[in-house]
């Protein structure tokens, strides 16, 4: 795994820079709500290879990633016909409800029910352009984390959750990218570059990144190149959270922004 960029003064990121300064913890504050500790939420392969290994985790397809072993992430289409049988398949058939086009990977570890924007009709479940991350053994996938997306204003964003939050918890990662042909120029208000948001079933908010620091508030333009995707890297402390199930809610906090990821957490 890279080494972190120490926090000092922001340095002005390149393709896949991290980014982890900009922002001051505050001293000796202990406010109600706690945040989750900093890290790339990579996958790690383990154990004996008795296949080719993935050498860029980065995207891969289920075609590709059959006979792989090791830690990867592929992305495709989401579908399972209950709840217990999901596969990762290269594409979505047409028709309704869709049907899992091969080559396809089943899937353990993830509940189809919690993945942001899963559709289902008459037991089908279905979810399109997921990104899981996990181990590969034996044609199957082990998922330690799912990727949540949104997009907006030409720019998408993705935020890395883990199946589930422990205390404390690795950390928050978030990857803009610019999938365009055309610079775009955002602009933040503060040091602050994203803010991630965690509430209970009543809708009442029990975690806010940013309520541990306090930000530079010059105003700063940047320019995220064709292509482009930056790592954002949220450092943070102990949630002090409940166990159970919780909305999450993240934002990059820019203009324009690339829109709200959501999903639903479990903390243990």
């Amino acid at each position: 795994m890279p080494p972190a960029v120490s926090c000092g003064r922001r340095p002005r990121l390149s393709h896949e820079a991290f980014r982890v300064d900009g922002h001051v913890k505050a001293p000796l504050l202990v406010p109600a709500f706690f945040v989750v500790a900093i890290a790339v939420l990579a996958a790690c392969g383990g154990g004996a290879t008795n296949g080719p290994v993935n050498a860029n985790p980065n995207l891969v397809t289920p075609a590709q990633a059959t006979g792989l072993t090791g830690g990867t992430s592929v992305q495709g289409f989401l579908w399972a016909d209950s709840p217990d049988a999901i596969r990762l398949c290269e594409a979505s058939l047409e028709s309704f409800p869709p049907q899992c086009g091969e080559p396809s990977i089943p899937v353990t570890g993830i509940d189809i029910t919690r993945v942001a924007g899963t559709d289902f009709f008459e037991n089908i479940f279905w979810a399109e352009g997921v990104r899981v991350i996990g181990t590969m053994a034996g044609g199957q996938l082990t998922a330690e984390e799912v990727s949540l997306a949104s997009s907006d204003n030409g720019m998408t964003a993705r935020i890395l959750v883990p199946l589930t939050v422990t205390d404390p918890n690795p950390g928050w990662t978030i990857l803009l990218s610019n999938p365009g042909d055309d610079p775009i120029d955002i602009s933040f208000s503060s040091g602050q570059d994203a803010e991630v948001l965690i509430r209970d079933d009543s809708g009442e908010t029990v975690y806010a990144w940013s309520s541990q620091f306090s930000f530079t508030q010059a105003e700063r333009m940047e320019t995220l190149q064709p292509g482009e995707t930056r790592r954002i890297l949220l450092e943070g402390v102990s949630h002090n959270l409940e166990p159970g199930r919780y909305e999450l809610e993240a934002t990059v906090v820019s203009t324009p922004g690339s829109g709200t990821m959501r999903g639903v957490v479990e903390v243990r």
